[in-house]
């Protein structure tokens, strides 16, 4: 009988409690379920995004070192087009209309028996830009110099050749002719220039 009362009794508190046994054995089934599918399957998920949120940050850590990378490298390619501008500027003379190049092959023919007998000019069609915006054409000149009297001395040949030499700008000299039976010589120099003005 004692074993019919403690029977009767958990039915009879099975009936007043059927809610909460009904929401307790629920919430049991729920946690099994959440612990043995759920759960590791959020894991998975989670370090899965933990390892892609590691490649992207890897990835934008390239890419920031790439624009650093890429900054220095404009620096440094901007101070190179200005030391090539300003090497530009000291080997070759100003503007050709001012005409410093024809004083200094004046200068150059002093005290020889050599004169100027044509300058031609040629503007090249390729010009260069730099940072600080200046625009170069290269100006061609070639001068012919000859001798004034049908002979000259070969000590005036080998003094205008010390000249040239000598001269503080960039100066070709293209051709050099000698006549035979006479001590005349031909020389055609080339010279470049900056054409400032557009």
């Amino acid at each position: 009988m004692e074993n019919k009362s403690w029977l009767t009794q958990l039915n009879l508190w099975l009936e007043r409690s059927y809610a909460f046994v009904a929401l307790g054995v629920v919430g049991a089934i729920t946690v099994v379920v959440a612990n043995w599918f759920i759960w590791p399957q959020y894991q998975r998920m989670q370090s899965a995004g933990i390892l892609q949120y590691r490649d992207i940050t890897h990835v934008l850590e390239q890419r920031r070192a790439y624009i650093a990378d890429l900054a220095v490298m404009q620096q440094e390619y901007e101070a190179l087009d200005h030391r090539i501008t300003r090497a530009v500027d000291l080997a070759l003379p100003g503007d050709y209309v001012a005409g410093p190049v024809y004083i200094e092959v004046e200068q150059l023919l002093q005290g020889t028996d050599y004169t100027v007998q044509s300058v031609n000019v040629a503007v090249d069609a390729v010009s260069s830009t730099s940072t600080t915006s200046a625009v170069y054409d290269i100006v061609t000149l070639s001068v012919n110099i000859s001798a004034a009297d049908a002979e000259v001395s070969y000590n005036d040949f080998k003094t205008l050749l010390s000249r040239i030499e000598r001269y503080p700008h960039l100066l070709n000299l293209e051709t050099l002719t000698y006549t035979p039976g006479t001590n005349a010589y031909t020389f055609v120099l080339k010279t470049y220039q900056r054409k400032t003005s557009l």
